[in-house]
């Protein structure tokens, strides 16, 4: 597939997103109330990044309440049939191909090259397709929503984060460098249980920049607020991220705890994704890694960029000092003895 033809679903998929943010000032209002992370329905794989908020609005679009998706070829394997007038939705598969080329290494054998490989596809809903099993809540990625209850699953949340949690007042923050914590608005002061759960899951994504995790810029120091919006951007898709594969919904505008002001947050994700339209990309791979990271417990490769290591420097070869002999000890000693009064007599 050629460079044009992912750069147009990009730009597509982009632009789309822009006319959702002019119309609604609360944009992730209806990925939010999608209880369950889409999957595939063959493979049982959950769908991630991207492709996980484009399937998440359609199925709000459509009001399905089925998260199975197939692939057209899935369906012929199955023998099933495609619904009359069903439409799909296109979706990206990324892999690394590994390839040899002409360079040979010192054992005369060809050095392999890495390539990245993006394929776009269609993907439809378990409703517009004629002969799957009705779906249930209890098979595949779905039972995530029913095996446990909230509490139990957001206490493991948190001590996969290892996070101090505080509650008073009515704003929720992270507070990073060597405090490290949370502070968060009593529960009562939420609409509801998931309401609460929400607005600290957008917390703990935040804590996932910390130093000692992903090593993320912050935008504390930032004056023009954009590497800010970026990190917002980063906390809030995670946090939607996270309630789907826990099995939460909730209505985003009811509570203002959630997001204080998303109109001023609005307005720096637009001017983001105007000025670059792969900001978007890489903030949903990065809310991947923090959901993985607090759901799944799996561990952050900390970004390289902003560690400064410092080097020793080496030595000169006439510089580097001699090892002592057995004799140079003794004499030392001796010496160090009669200056300080101390030693054996």
């Amino acid at each position: 597939m050629t460079n044009a033809t992912i750069e147009k679903y990009q730009q597509d998929l982009v632009n789309n997103l822009l006319k959702q943010m002019d119309a609604n000032p609360d944009f992730l209002k209806r990925w939010s109330e999608i209880p369950f992370n889409p999957y595939n329905g063959k493979g049982l794989n959950l769908y991630n990044g991207i492709n996980q908020i484009n399937l998440s609005m359609h199925l709000s679009q459509t009001t399905s309440a089925d998260p199975r998706y197939y692939t057209f070829k899935q369906i012929k394997d199955l023998d099933l049939k495609l619904k009359k007038g069903s439409k799909g939705v296109q979706v990206q598969f990324y892999k690394i191909i590994t390839k040899d080329t002409k360079k040979l290494n010192k054992k005369g054998q060809p050095v392999e090259v890495q390539i990245p490989f993006i394929r776009l596809t269609h993907a439809f809903n378990a409703q517009d397709i004629e002969g799957l099993e009705p779906y249930e809540t209890t098979k595949g990625f779905a039972a995530l929503k029913d095996d446990r209850d909230l509490s139990t699953k957001l206490n493991k949340v948190i001590k996969n984060s290892g996070m101090k949690i505080s509650h008073g007042g009515n704003r929720a923050f992270y507070i990073g460098g060597s405090n490290d914590s949370i502070m968060m608005p009593p529960p009562e002061r939420f609409s509801s249980k998931q309401a609460y759960v929400a607005t600290l899951l957008h917390e703990l994504a935040h804590s996932t920049g910390h130093l000692s995790r992903q090593n993320r810029d912050m935008g504390d120091k930032d004056l023009n607020r954009t590497n800010y919006a970026k990190e917002e951007l980063r906390a809030e898709l995670s946090s939607v991220f996270m309630c789907q594969r826990l099995g939460i919904s909730y209505q985003l505008e009811k509570d203002q705890t959630h997001i204080e002001n998303s109109a001023a947050y609005l307005k720096g994700w637009k001017g983001i994704l105007n000025n670059d339209k792969a900001e978007f990309f890489k903030a949903a791979k990065d809310a991947n890694k923090i959901t993985d990271y607090l759901i799944d417990g799996k561990p952050f490769e900390r970004l390289k960029k902003q560690e400064k290591r410092v080097e020793k420097p080496k030595a000169d070869k006439q510089e580097v000092a001699k090892k002592p002999t057995a004799r140079e000890k003794l004499d030392k000693k001796r010496t160090n003895e009669k200056e300080t009064g101390r030693g054996s007599r």
